[in-house]
């Protein structure tokens, strides 16, 4: 049986987009739950750029997540919550760092 994957995003605002930027990706985990896809954790990192958050996602695989991410761009809500609310209020594509749970 594979082992889980989880997924890091860490976004960085514009300068006076903290908030927005929250609100933004508040809105991307109620669309991605609605969808019936993982919600994500938002956690607030103490290093890095001032108001930078971290999305914290839970795959049961990753073959799971590599399924999924080719669907993704083809559900409408979940491509506006990325490109019509989250990214105006960024400053930069987001990294994302994939970690294996070990057991």
């Amino acid at each position: 049986m594979a082992n889980p994957l989880v997924l890091l995003n860490r976004f960085t605002p514009k300068v006076g987009q903290g908030g927005p930027m929250l609100d933004a990706l508040r809105f991307q985990n109620n669309v991605w739950n609605e969808q019936g896809l993982p919600g994500f954790e938002l956690w607030k990192p103490y290093d890095g750029p001032h108001n930078s958050v971290v999305t914290v996602q839970r795959w049961a695989s990753f073959a799971d997540w590599e399924a999924m991410r080719e669907t993704l761009p083809t559900i409408s809500q979940c491509r506006d919550a990325v490109f019509e609310r989250l990214y105006p209020t960024t400053e930069s594509p987001f990294y994302t760092t994939y970690y294996e749970v070990l057991h």
